[in-house]
C-alpha cells in the first residue's frame, strides 16, 4: 500500500518540476523575453465599492495583454487562424508578497527585439490591474528554471497558468 508522506509530496513536486523543465522545448522560442507583470491588489469601482483582485481576474488579464500583443504581429490571424506568441505563464502569491505574473514571451519578429519591451509596457498600461513595477529583458535557459521553481508555490501545478500559456507542437 502506498503511504503518503511529507517526503512524498516534495518528491512528486520535484518530479513535476522535472516534467515541465523537460515539455518545454526551449529551442522553440526564438527571441524570448522574460516578464514579470505586477497588479494593483484592488481598487475603488465606486464610492465604497472596492474590487479585490484575484487569480481569475489576474489570469484574464494577461490573456488580454497576449492576445493584444499577438495582434500586433498576427493581425486578423489571431481570430481567423488562431495565431499567438509562443508564451509560457506562471502566477505567484508568496504568503507575504502580492500576487504577480511571471511569463516567458516570444518576440516572433527577431529584428523587432528591440521594441518588444516597449510594446509590452504600453500595452499592460492600458490594463486597469496593472501596477507601476514591470520587469522585462530578454530570456535564458534560466529563465524557465526561476519559473518552474518549488518555492513560492504552494500549490505547484495550480501555479501554472495553462490558458495563457501557448507552445508549439
Amino acid at each position: 500500500m502506498f503511504k503518503l508522506t511529507s517526503n512524498t509530496l516534495s518528491t512528486s513536486r520535484y518530479l513535476q518540476q522535472k516534467a515541465i523543465d523537460e515539455w518545454v522545448d526551449w529551442s522553440a522560442f526564438s527571441c524570448p523575453f522574460f516578464v514579470t507583470l505586477t497588479f494593483k491588489q484592488c481598487q475603488q469601482i465606486e464610492p465604497g465599492v472596492w474590487e479585490h483582485l484575484n487569480r481569475q481576474v489576474a489570469r484574464e488579464e494577461v490573456g488580454y495583454l497576449l492576445k493584444r500583443i499577438s495582434r500586433e504581429f498576427y493581425g486578423n490571424a489571431v481570430s481567423r487562424h488562431g495565431r499567438r506568441v509562443n508564451s509560457f505563464a506562471v502566477a505567484e502569491k508568496p504568503a507575504s508578497e502580492r500576487l504577480h505574473y511571471h511569463l516567458i514571451a516570444d518576440c516572433p519578429r527577431p529584428e523587432q527585439q528591440a521594441d518588444f519591451p516597449n510594446l509590452i509596457q504600453a500595452l499592460w498600461k492600458c490594463s486597469k490591474w496593472a501596477d507601476k513595477q514591470t520587469d522585462i529583458k530578454p530570456a535564458d535557459q534560466g529563465a524557465l528554471t526561476y519559473l518552474t521553481k518549488l518555492r513560492t508555490k504552494p500549490g505547484y501545478l495550480d501555479a501554472f497558468d495553462w490558458h495563457n500559456t501557448h507552445l508549439p507542437t
